[in-house]
């Protein structure tokens, strides 16, 4: 200490902190230290008024007072304390600055004047910053973001988590949790920034988030939570993290019977007293590890102070970056979690039309990169960089703060954190928009834009596929469907035909594709709906003819496979399959209601029953719709008032499946939440059910009645499907036959298709597909194995043009398949170039 020149700041920074270990110490019942700290911190005033003549004696009586405070702190704190401090903020989205980031170019100013003050005094400070704000404040603020590169550069920053806008991981689709970590580490290699850990301050892990991190080449990870979730802990806080699969990587924990620190709004300091106690309770553990990634932004009394004070002495701990905690502390054991170590709280589900809208978009591209794929294989022209602005824009809107405070609108979180006059300096956005509106404009722009691509080429193939007709005049009728999943698809199609057809015409009509011909279809106004089977990733096309007479018409097949009725007392659905009831469905509400079945419509192709429910003072309205043949019944409910449907099933469960991103699981837990289904096991069927908007269930775990919860009034749709197979690879199936639709296309040509349907690629159904993409010039096919098995599966199609690639998430090479046949082992995630 005596190479330092203690300076009147410091003298003030050991007062501070001196009251703060005053603090402390009151919390001792039996001891008394109010004489000893009255002592010090008159000498503390005392050397405030001394003269720089005098540093040497200063510096002695400095030391002097420093260690006698270090004393009374060594008796009673035994384990040794860490200290992980950061900046947490996004997020920017479409120009629009929110919570942190409320007026941005403000927000780079203070977290460059944060990051000045650990440089200057040397201390270490882990940066969450949502990766795409970065790259929003590089294009934006190029002088000043270049002040934030130098001192990142030159000090003692590192960047902990790589994810684009910081999710909520347990939320999104699989695709999208490795899009967030793809393009946020391309991003930050762009900046020359590297990144080989994961820590994310909000909720947002599962099970295979292991395997996830160390194909993109990081090794450890942060199982610590600070926001709306829990994970799980360990005694040491330092172990290694197994996948699913087996992946193994390190991980930091929040440690048994101890709060991690992670206070709000800028108190972390002033708690320090309390946490300084905590660790008195835990004298036989090695170390505490105490964390605050607090908003950036944000106000942080006595924080310079310490900083100041841990220059001279490691008086309450050591202030570490991330990276070198896990070279501190030792390793303490192997630890594999399942999806019921991992909970998330109910305040981020409140807006039903924010979750439907990312299902909507979200399958919506992966379909529009399916086509692109079948584009490129046919010489079309294709669009990798208009889907890539898709995935980025779609990703923006699942930033956690769409969820955690969905109705803030830009300014909301300055008027709340920053002092009057430092709001009078902001530059806030003019739309008074709220962060999840906004995304919710954003999320359907998005599809509509998706849907037009998709459309376009679909057309495309179609034209790529015809011969042109000597008789260039006689132009005919044509229906091209696409089919984007990897397995014959036999799902309903709805397509707008051109005004001139009508209802009247109906039976004067024939669907042909090569001699299989429809007559089974609804045509209302000029929406033609009828059941179509599509080859695996491929397409079909039927020409529209009319009927030489009307003997020639056949008569509807098929029959529907539900039944829907109400019970005597009017407010319970009753659903029969085959004629044995299956399952009632009920709705929780504030008040008594009665459901009247209002209308059922039926059709040669559809069965749609309008239900109106009607309580005291509000109505709230549900259409279910099934389709002839097909084993779903369609739900899509205006909730108004509710709270949650019941589900009864009238099967004797003896388990409850739910999924979430890569994984399948049992759960044993009354409160849960899943990404798609609940899948409700009995001896022989199940039910199973697929929502696109309402992810939290209550599970009664004495009579396994269902509440499926409603937080807000909106519009939610979900299906029902009767099961016999339980497999996972066969429930993804039902899953993507309700979310993946089939896309038709009505064309005018004159000739005729070469080929009335063909098949681009198929995989053996024991594997879940989730993604088919083209990137620099290369086609990729990502799957996962949803079961403890170890197995082959067989890749065929158009689409391979070479062996078979297996790559890292980073497109790096692994290993070559020979004959088109894979080993995958147990929930692996794996990615081929094809």
């Amino acid at each position: 200490m005596a190479d330092f020149e203690i300076t009147v700041e410091d003298i003030v920074a050991l007062e501070k902190v001196t009251f703060l270990i005053e603090e402390f110490c009151k919390k001792f019942s039996l001891k008394t230290y109010d004489k000893l700290f009255k002592r010090l911190k008159k000498k503390l005033k005392s050397l405030q008024l001394g003269n720089d003549a005098e540093n040497k004696e200063r510096v002695k009586k400095f030391k002097r007072i420093l260690e006698k405070i270090e004393s009374i702190v060594e008796k009673d704190v035994k384990p040794e304390l860490f200290y992980l401090i950061g900046g947490h903020g996004g997020v920017v989205i479409n120009v629009i600055g929110y919570c942190e980031f409320d007026d941005p170019k403000y927000a780079l100013q203070k977290l460059i004047e944060t990051m000045k003050l650990s440089s200057n005094l040397n201390k270490p400070y882990n940066l969450e910053i949502a990766i795409s704000c970065l790259e929003y404040l590089e294009e934006n603020y190029r002088t000043e973001f270049k002040d934030f590169l130098k001192l990142f550069r030159e000090a003692n920053f590192e960047i902990i988590n790589p994810t684009y806008s910081q999710p909520y991981a347990l939320i999104i689709g699989p695709e999208s949790n490795v899009k967030h970590f793809e393009y946020g580490l391309k991003a930050l290699k762009k900046l020359n920034i590297k990144c080989g850990l994961y820590y994310s301050t909000e909720a947002s892990l599962h099970p295979q988030i292991p395997q996830i991190l160390k194909s993109f080449g990081i090794d450890k990870a942060s199982l610590r939570t600070r926001l709306i979730g829990t994970s799980p802990c360990t005694r040491s806080g330092f172990i290694t993290w197994v996948g699913l699969d087996g992946t193994k990587i390190k991980a930091i924990t929040d440690q048994n019977g101890l709060y991690n620190g992670e206070y709000w709004h800028g108190s972390f300091y002033q708690e320090l007293p309390c946490l300084l106690f905590q660790t008195v309770s835990r004298p036989l553990m090695n170390h505490v590890i105490y964390s605050s990634i607090e908003d950036f932004i944000m106000p942080l009394p006595y924080q310079e102070d310490l900083w100041r004070i841990s220059r001279f002495s490691n008086l309450v701990g050591t202030f570490v970056l991330y990276s070198d905690l896990f070279k501190l502390i030792d390793l303490d054991g192997q630890y594999k979690y399942s999806r019921d170590d991992f909970a998330m709280g109910q305040s981020i589900f409140l807006e039903p039309e924010l979750f439907l809208k990312n299902k909507i978009c979200e399958y919506a591209i992966i379909t529009a990169e399916r086509v692109n794929c079948i584009s490129s294989f046919y010489g079309l022209k294709t669009n990798e960089l208009v889907i890539k602005e898709l995935w980025k824009k779609l990703l923006l809107t699942q930033a956690h703060d769409n969820y955690a405070v969905p109705y803030v609108r830009p300014g909301d979180y300055s008027a709340q954190q920053l002092s009057r006059e430092e709001c009078k300096n902001l530059t806030i956005s003019s739309n008074n928009i709220s962060i999840s509106q906004l995304s919710i404009e954003i999320l359907n722009r998005n599809i509509k834009e998706t849907n037009k691509l998709i459309y376009n080429n679909i057309e495309g193939l179609f034209n790529i596929n015809f011969e042109n007709s000597e008789i260039v005049n006689k132009l005919e009728d044509y229906i091209i469907i696409f089919n984007p999943t990897t397995y014959l698809h036999y799902n309903i199609l709805s397509v707008p035909l051109p005004i001139e057809y009508s209802m009247n015409e109906k039976k004067g009509l024939i669907l042909d594709s090569e001699g299989e011909k429809i007559t089974n279809f609804s045509l209302e106004g000029s929406i033609l709906k009828f059941l179509a089977k599509v080859p695996p990733l491929g397409y079909k096309i039927y020409k529209l003819n009319k009927l030489e007479s009307e003997d020639a018409y056949i008569s509807s097949k098929g029959k529907f496979l539900y039944d829907i009725t109400l019970d005597r007392s009017n407010n319970l659905l009753e659903i029969s399959h085959a004629s044995q009831k299956i399952i009632s469905l009920t709705f929780e509400s504030n008040e008594n209601y009665i459901l009247d079945l209002s209308e059922i419509k039926e059709n040669i192709v559809e069965r749609v029953y309008n239900i109106i429910g009607s309580t005291k003072d509000t109505k709230f309205s549900l259409e279910i719709t099934e389709f002839k043949e097909l084993n779903r019944l369609e739900f899509k409910l205006d909730s108004k008032s509710l709270e949650g449907v019941t589900i009864l099933p009238n099967i004797e469960v003896s388990n409850s499946i739910i999924n979430y991103p890569f994984g399948v699981e049992e759960t044993k837990r009354a409160e849960i939440q899943t990404l798609d289904f609940l899948l409700l096991k009995g001896q022989k069927s199940g039910i199973l059910y697929i929502q696109k908007n309402s992810q939290l269930f209550k599970i009664n775990r004495k009579d396994n009645n269902i509440r499926n919860l409603l937080l807000k009034d909106g519009a939610y749709e979900f299906c029902i499907v009767l099961v016999k197979n339980f497999e996972p690879s066969f429930i993804y199936r039902k899953v993507f036959e309700y979310y993946f639709r089939l896309y038709g296309c009505f064309v005018k040509r004159s000739g005729k298709p070469k080929k009335y349907s063909d098949s681009l690629l198929e995989i053996d159904s024991s594997v879940v597909v989730t993604s088919i993409w083209k990137i620099d010039d290369n086609i990729y096919l990502r799957v996962f194995n949803p079961s403890n098995d170890t197995f082959s599966f067989k890749i065929n199609g158009k689409l391979i043009n070479n062996t078979l690639i297996e790559v890292d998430l980073m497109y790096k090479e692994i290993k070559k398949w020979k004959d088109n046949t894979v080993n995958i082992g147990s929930w692996k995630i794996m990615t081929l170039k094809l």
